[in-house]
């Protein structure tokens, strides 16, 4: 019987080194500790904004609104894309970071994608609420919108266990893994996912 080679040996134990997907994806708890950690550091920035800025906001119309999304969108996408690390000031403190399936963290554009998709309800709730006011039907599927999308961002999050996504992470291709994951190929979502949402 042949005996096997010492880079056969080698190749085994790096291979068993590697954490497994469900290891190399970050914990549900851990991700909810960072995205608490951003809103509150993200809140502080808008709340530092309106105070300076409290008289051109208010007679912006509503178009105030723009302006928080995309100070949003900058706040995270930055730090989640290629430009930086693929870490948000939260992620950083819990050690995980956004990748894609090869574990490269994403282009700006991706990331920018991405964080349009989490925080578009945020952001459609104060839009249906002027909308209301000028065409109450029109409102009405803004807020219908935004509720629904709430529903499943969250539904996705808690059941998804395969890989962990909500729908922004699915449609982008990215996933939130810890920072000294090495190996992250995790199966398709459960198709019933789908169905459900």
């Amino acid at each position: 019987m042949t005996e096997p080679t010492s880079d056969s040996n080698t190749l085994e134990a790096s291979s068993a080194s590697l954490p497994k997907t469900s290891e190399a994806l970050a914990h549900r708890g851990r991700r909810a500790v960072a995205n608490t950690i951003d809103t509150l550091l993200l809140a502080a920035i808008g709340y530092g904004l309106g105070t300076l800025l409290s008289e051109t906001f208010s007679s912006m119309m509503g178009w105030e609104i723009l302006i928080g999304f995309s100070v949003t969108l900058l706040f995270y996408a930055i730090p989640e894309s290629n430009l930086m690390h693929g870490k948000s000031f939260g992620k950083w403190l819990l050690k995980i970071k956004v990748v894609n399936k090869n574990l490269e963290v994403p282009s700006f554009p991706v990331a920018l994608v991405r964080t349009a998709i989490f925080f578009s309800p945020v952001y459609l709730i104060p839009v249906a609420e002027l909308l209301i006011e000028v065409s109450g039907i029109t409102g009405t599927i803004f807020r219908t919108i935004s509720v629904s999308l709430y529903l499943i961002f969250f539904y996705l999050f808690i059941f998804n266990s395969k890989t962990k996504q909500s729908i922004h992470e699915i449609f982008t291709s990215t996933y939130v893994v810890n920072e000294n994951a090495r190996s992250c190929s995790p199966e398709a979502p459960w198709e019933g996912h789908y169905m459900a949402s």
